[in-house]
């Protein structure tokens, strides 16, 4: 017969011994490691899709525009957007078509301000090349419809220090169109004067409007925020030399960002030889389209030095600086390399082309064709 004391140690729970412990914390670790990517990835998933269905909604309500107005929406042209001053000013092109599409301007700048809660904003520095804008108008335009009103959600002032290189105060208390990650979308607008052939970089990208023949694109139109130290939800530094946009004017000189705004901005499947001899196509004969809408993406940094799509030019970067390319060659649309490549062919040997871009965590979404 058993004794009351023999009993109860026979009916006591067994301890997990420390190795046991052990053991299972490693597994649980295991189990973690795997599923905070999976999650991650999954709501990065989303807020891609839903970034997406952002940046159609902007580009639907700008083909309506376009049918109905027979012009690119944005109440500045090009030419004034891409003005000397708005290297400084801030007035970005995204809020610039905003404008035309939501509504909000309520007057010229010339004139006193119509209402209490205007505000003095464009892309020159002269009240002659600005207007009077109010945000409760939004959504309200005189004398026409509202193509597009945004929600709170996506509607966001850019005002914390570094968010927004503006020397106009005004701009920055504009609110900007922001994606899923609460980063600004750029937008880049196609100068409709731009009508020769590209022959030279200087005829599809510039930095600002020249004396010359017009370009198809400025970059002073996104230079607020392509020389933003802090921008978006997460305060992304677009200038950093080792994290930042090949964009930024902050490391990487004018003709390079100028040669990155061809391989970004370029159609890549209408490729122009400027040689005239047939060979590879090293400048973009047109635009992807007419209006380009530009997300940031995951990184929130527009077409980053350390996103894995530069490995795609690694042939531009100096040695001893593996995150510190030249810039976006749009040659490699058409060559497997920048230099003494092969060209790319599809399968029956006829050469074709790829997109760079599409190796980017950046969204590009033309628009207004």
């Amino acid at each position: 017969m058993l004794s009351t004391e023999s009993t109860h140690a026979q009916g006591r729970p067994r301890a997990f011994t420390l190795m046991e412990l052990m053991i299972v914390i490693i597994i649980i670790a295991v189990v973690i490691s795997i599923l905070i990517p999976a999650v991650a990835g999954a709501r990065n998933a989303a807020r891609r899709a839903s970034t997406a269905r952002l940046m159609k909604d902007v580009a639907d309500a700008s083909g309506q525009f376009y049918t109905d107005q027979g012009r690119l929406p944005g109440h500045f042209s090009a030419r004034e957007m891409a003005h000397a001053d708005n290297m400084d000013q801030g007035f970005m092109e995204m809020h610039n078509i905003v404008a035309d599409l939501a509504g909000g301007i309520t007057g010229a700048g010339n004139l006193p301000a119509p209402t209490p809660n205007s505000v003095l904003v464009g892309p020159m520095s002269s009240t002659a090349g600005q207007v009077w804008f109010d945000h409760d108008r939004v959504g309200l335009p005189s004398g026409g419809k509202a193509y597009l009103t945004p929600d709170a959600k996506h509607f966001i002032a850019q005002t914390d220090t570094g968010q927004q290189a503006a020397a106009n105060l005004e701009n920055a208390r504009l609110k900007s169109l922001v994606d899923e990650w609460g980063n600004p979308i750029l937008a880049w607008r196609q100068d409709e004067r731009a009508i020769q052939p590209v022959a030279v970089l200087a005829d599809f990208a510039a930095e600002t409007v020249g004396a010359g023949a017009p370009a198809r694109f400025y970059w002073a139109t996104n230079a607020g925020f392509l020389k933003a130290t802090s921008l978006g939800k997460r305060g992304y530094n677009q200038t950093d030399p080792q994290r930042g946009s090949i964009l930024s004017d902050a490391f990487n000189p004018a003709p390079m960002r100028i040669q990155s705004m061809a391989g970004i901005l370029g159609s890549p499947s209408a490729g122009t030889d400027p040689t005239g001899s047939g060979g590879t196509p090293t400048l973009p004969a047109a635009g992807r389209a007419k209006l380009i809408i530009h997300s940031a993406g995951t990184d929130g940094v527009f077409v980053g030095v350390r996103d894995p799509g530069m490995k795609q030019f690694a042939a531009t970067r100096p040695s001893g600086s593996p995150f510190y390319p030249d810039f976006i060659d749009y040659a490699v649309n058409f060559v497997t390399k920048p230099s003494g490549g092969e060209r790319w062919t599809d399968n029956d040997g006829k050469p074709t082309s790829r997109d760079v871009m599409s190796r980017f965590d950046d969204q590009l979404l033309g628009a207004g064709n």
